[in-house]
């Protein structure tokens, strides 16, 4: 999980304890869902037009160590930070943007991990942004 950059060893150990290696999971939506992070949607009576919250479901520590990790991703990961900054230049808050990152970076933990590649930092970007 290391080899993402981002993930240190802290985040690394709690994410990895806490889903146990990512055994059982069949996808990263839900390893996304696990962790708590996924949007829901809840409505009742007249509350039918709010948009959707963080779910919150999952354990908070390791929603807590993603969240530090998404810091330092906005910072290395390339595809990271290119999402966090396009998400702001639409006019996105700061936490909205940064859940986001986390969601990227749980995505490319799973394929990390499942498939056992090697992580390419900025893979899929187009290159004038790699500049």
């Amino acid at each position: 999980m290391q080899r993402v950059k981002g993930i240190g060893p802290a985040s690394a150990q709690a994410l990895c304890t806490a889903t146990n290696g990512l055994h059982g999971f069949e996808s990263a939506k839900a390893v996304v869902k696990f962790v708590g992070i996924a949007p829901i949607q809840a409505q009742s009576g007249s509350s039918v037009h709010r948009r959707g919250r963080m779910a919150r479901t999952g354990v908070g520590y390791v929603r807590g160590m993603s969240y530090m990790a998404a810091r330092s991703a906005r910072k290395y990961n390339l595809s990271c930070k290119a999402l966090y900054e396009r998400l702001r230049a639409k006019g996105r808050c700061h936490k909205v943007a940064v859940i986001a990152v986390i969601n990227k970076l749980l995505h490319q933990i799973f394929v990390i991990v499942k498939k056992d590649i090697e992580f390419i930092n900025g893979l899929g970007l187009p290159k004038e942004s790699l500049v």
